[in-house]
């Protein structure tokens, strides 16, 4: 039984060593010795992998972890300043 569980922005994965192909391709995945447990870092990818993982427990904390990383972060619209002197100039798809 693989469990998925969440601190600090990082998911928490215990996982038999018979399952473990089903965690491999999880992006930024590293094993911890000490804690024999794999940790996975908080992104929308790895979040979206762990959740299609068959048979997995995952915890309340990993669900919130999942839930606030699916969400795209919204960057503010800032006009690029119009004072700015390039090098060279620069072409029409780089101004857009």
């Amino acid at each position: 039984m693989i469990s998925v569980d969440a601190d600090k922005g990082k998911f928490l994965v215990v996982c038999p060593y018979q399952l473990s192909h089903l965690i491999r391709d999880v992006p930024g995945r590293r094993w911890s010795g000490k804690d024999r447990r794999w940790i996975v870092p908080g992104s929308r990818k790895a979040g979206e992998m762990l959740a299609q993982v068959k048979d997995a427990e995952i915890t309340p904390a990993a669900f919130e972890l999942m839930a606030a990383t699916s969400k795209p972060v919204a960057k503010p619209d800032v006009p690029f300043p119009a004072s700015y002197r390039f090098k060279t100039e620069p072409m029409p798809h780089q101004r857009q």
